[in-house]
C-alpha cells in the first residue's frame, strides 16, 4: 500500500511537471521574438519607400527602403500598423507561422471639402497652453501658440505617438509623413530640404523650431521618443511666420520634456530668447524717436511762414554747397512742415544731379522720394545706384520694386532677368561668394502674380476681407553699420535681428531685412533699435521702414516713413505695430 500511494504520489508530480513545462513552454512561445519581413506595394503593385511599419500600441518600428522592403523583429500575436501619406492604415496581425508578410496598401478615399475662410473671434495664448495636451491641433512656436484649425494657410501637424524609433534620429520617421523631405547626411552634418524655390535652385536648408528656439541645424539629438508633437511649415506658410528666414522651409518640434513643464504651470513665453524671457522687464529703458531739425538746417524754425522758410533756405545755399544732407534735410522739412511737394521733390533732384557718385546719399533721396510718393523719381536715383553698383542684388531689387509700385510690372520682371542673366556671366568664384537671393526671390513672385493676373487663392471661397499676412521691410541707405532691432509684443514675445548676424545677406550687397507677423496671434508689437553703430564717415544715417497690409494681395496697402539718425544711438523705439 505504501509503495502504491508513493507511486501515485510520483505520477502526480510528474504530471504537474509536464503541465508546467506545457504553460512555460506555451508562454514562451508567445512571447519570442521572431523576423518578419516583406515588401510593400501600391494598388498597381509598384514597391513603395518610406512606409511607416509599427507594431501597434508599442513605439518601436521600421520603414521600407528604396525596394518597398523591411524586416522587423515582433513577438507572436502581435499587430503591425502599416501607414503612409495618402493611403488608408493597414492592420495586420502576425501569427506564429509568419515569416514572409507582403502588403498592398489602399488609396485613401478622404475627399476634401471647400476650403472656406472666415473671421475668427481671438483665442488668447493663456488659454490655448491650458488646453495643448487635449487639442492635438494646437503647436507652440517661437512667437505664440497657434492653432491649426483656425490658420488660413495649410500646416501639417504630426503626434509624437505617430512617429517609430527607428534610425539614427526622428527625421527618418518624419520623412514618411512628409515624402518630398530629403535629408542630406554629409560629413556630420544633417540638412533638411522640403521644397525648391521657383526661379532657382534651394541654397538654405529648412530651419528648426525646436520649443522656441530657432535652429539652422538639425537637431539630430532627439529621438521619436522624445517628440510630443510636430509640424512642417513650406512656401507662403513659412515666409508668413518666420519671414525670409523661413521660405525653404520650418519644421516646429515641441518636445515631451517642456510640454509636461508648461503642463505645470511655469511661465513660459515662446521666442527665440527663452533666457531673457523672465528679463523683459529689466530690459533698458527705450525713449521715443523724435523728428526734430538737425542742426545742418538751425534757424529754419524761425520761419512763421513758407515765403520766409524759402528765404532762409536760399540764404544758405552757398555756405552749404557741397553737404548734401543740407538739401536732404530742407526737402524733408518742405514737406513736413509746409507740406510742399513741389519744393521738397525739387530740392531732391538737385541733390540727385550734384551727387550722383555718393551712394549714401542717393539712397537717402530715394528713400525720401518713395515716402512722398513720387516713385517715378525714385526710379531715376535708384538708375544712378545701379550703374555705380551693378553686381549687387540690391541695386536691381530697387528697381523692381520701384517699377512695380507704378504698375510698370513688365520692366520690373525686366530687371530681375538683368539681375540673373548678369549672375551666369561672373566668374564662378564671385557667384559663390554671393549671400542668398530668397527674399528678393519671393517679391517677385508676387510680382509676377500681379502682372499675370494671378489669384494664388482662387480656389479659397473668403467670406472675409481680412487677411492673414502682415509684412514690415526695414532698410538703410550704407553698409558700413552694426544694427540691431528689437520686437516685443504685449504677449511676452521678445524677438532680436542683427545686419552683423546675417552675412549671406550681407555678402549680396542687401542692405534691408522683412519680417512677417501673423495676425492670427494678434497684439501689439513695440519695434525699436537697439543698437547702431556708424562705421562711416556720412554724419547721417537713413533707415526706412514699409508695413504692408495683405501682403502680396489685390487688397495690399503699405505706408512708409524715412528716421534719421545722426549719431550712435542704443535703445530707441520707431514706432508700434497694431496686428
Amino acid at each position: 500500500m505504501a509503495l502504491k500511494a508513493i507511486s501515485k504520489h510520483l505520477l502526480r508530480h510528474i504530471l504537474f511537471s509536464i503541465v508546467c513545462f506545457m504553460i512555460t513552454g506555451f508562454s514562451y512561445s508567445q512571447t519570442q521574438n521572431f523576423s518578419v519581413k516583406g515588401i510593400v506595394r501600391n494598388t498597381i503593385g509598384e514597391p513603395m519607400a518610406n512606409v511607416n511599419i509599427k507594431i501597434k500600441g508599442t513605439p518601436s518600428g521600421t520603414q521600407t527602403d528604396s525596394n518597398g522592403r523591411y524586416r522587423i523583429e515582433i513577438n507572436r500575436r502581435e499587430v503591425l500598423l502599416f501607414s503612409h501619406i495618402g493611403y488608408e492604415n493597414l492592420e495586420k496581425l502576425v501569427e506564429a507561422e509568419t515569416q514572409d508578410l507582403n502588403i498592398q496598401m489602399e488609396i485613401g478615399t478622404t475627399e476634401l471639402d471647400e476650403v472656406v475662410l472666415e473671421k475668427k473671434k481671438s483665442h488668447s495664448q493663456k488659454s490655448m497652453l491650458e488646453n495643448y495636451m487635449l487639442n492635438p491641433n494646437l503647436i507652440k512656436t517661437r512667437l505664440g501658440i497657434i492653432d491649426k484649425d483656425r490658420m488660413s494657410y495649410p500646416i501639417q501637424i504630426i503626434q509624437g505617438s505617430d512617429l517609430i524609433t527607428a534610425g539614427p534620429d526622428f527625421l527618418y520617421s518624419l520623412k514618411s509623413f512628409y515624402p518630398r523631405m530629403e535629408v542630406v547626411r554629409e560629413d556630420g552634418h544633417v540638412k533638411v530640404f522640403l521644397q525648391k524655390l521657383s526661379y532657382s535652385e534651394p541654397k538654405n536648408a529648412a530651419i528648426f523650431d525646436v520649443d522656441g528656439i530657432i535652429q539652422e541645424t538639425a537637431p539630430t539629438y532627439l529621438h521619436a521618443n522624445d517628440i510630443e508633437r510636430i509640424a512642417v511649415l513650406v512656401r507662403g506658410a513659412a515666409a508668413a511666420r518666420y519671414g525670409p528666414q523661413g521660405s525653404q522651409g520650418v519644421i516646429i518640434v515641441n518636445t515631451k520634456g517642456q510640454a509636461k513643464i508648461d503642463d505645470m504651470g511655469v511661465d513660459r513665453r515662446y521666442n527665440n530668447e527663452t533666457l531673457k524671457d523672465s528679463l523683459i522687464s529689466a530690459v533698458n529703458t527705450v525713449s521715443m524717436y523724435r523728428n526734430t531739425l538737425p542742426n545742418v538746417i538751425c534757424g529754419f524754425e524761425r520761419a512763421d511762414s513758407k515765403d520766409m522758410a524759402i528765404e532762409l533756405y536760399q540764404l544758405k545755399i552757398a555756405e552749404n554747397v557741397d553737404n548734401p544732407y543740407y538739401f536732404l534735410e530742407s526737402s524733408r522739412y518742405f514737406y513736413d512742415k509746409w507740406g510742399d511737394l513741389d519744393i521738397a521733390t525739387e530740392i531732391l533732384g538737385r541733390v540727385e544731379t550734384d551727387f550722383s557718385k555718393n551712394l549714401p546719399v542717393l539712397r537717402a533721396v530715394a528713400f525720401y522720394y518713395e515716402e512722398f510718393n513720387a516713385y517715378k523719381r525714385a526710379i531715376s536715383a535708384y538708375c544712378k545706384v545701379l550703374r555705380l553698383q551693378p553686381k549687387m542684388a540690391q541695386s536691381y531689387r530697387d528697381l523692381v520694386n520701384c517699377y512695380a509700385e507704378i504698375g510698370n510690372y513688365r520692366v520690373a520682371v525686366y530687371y530681375y532677368v538683368r539681375y540673373k542673366n548678369m549672375l551666369k556671366v561672373l566668374p564662378e568664384n564671385e557667384v559663390e561668394s554671393l549671400g542668398a537671393d530668397y527674399p528678393f526671390e519671393m517679391e517677385v513672385e508676387k510680382i509676377m502674380s500681379k502682372w499675370k493676373g494671378l489669384n494664388i487663392n482662387n480656389h479659397v471661397k473668403s467670406v472675409s476681407s481680412d487677411n492673414q499676412v502682415r509684412r514690415l521691410v526695414l532698410e538703410w541707405n550704407v553698409s558700413k553699420i552694426d544694427l540691431t532691432f528689437q520686437f516685443k509684443n504685449d504677449l511676452g514675445g521678445y524677438d532680436d535681428w542683427s545686419n552683423f548676424d546675417n552675412p549671406e545677406m550681407n555678402k549680396n550687397g542687401y542692405l534691408y531685412q522683412d519680417f512677417f507677423f501673423d495676425v492670427e496671434t494678434g497684439g501689439k508689437w513695440i519695434v525699436n533699435i537697439k543698437n547702431l553703430k556708424n562705421n562711416t564717415f556720412s554724419p547721417f544715417i537713413y533707415i526706412k521702414a514699409t508695413s504692408y497690409n495683405n501682403y502680396g494681395l489685390p487688397n495690399q496697402t503699405k505706408n512708409e516713413k524715412v528716421f534719421r539718425f545722426g549719431e550712435d544711438v542704443d535703445n530707441v523705439q520707431l514706432f508700434i505695430i497694431d496686428i
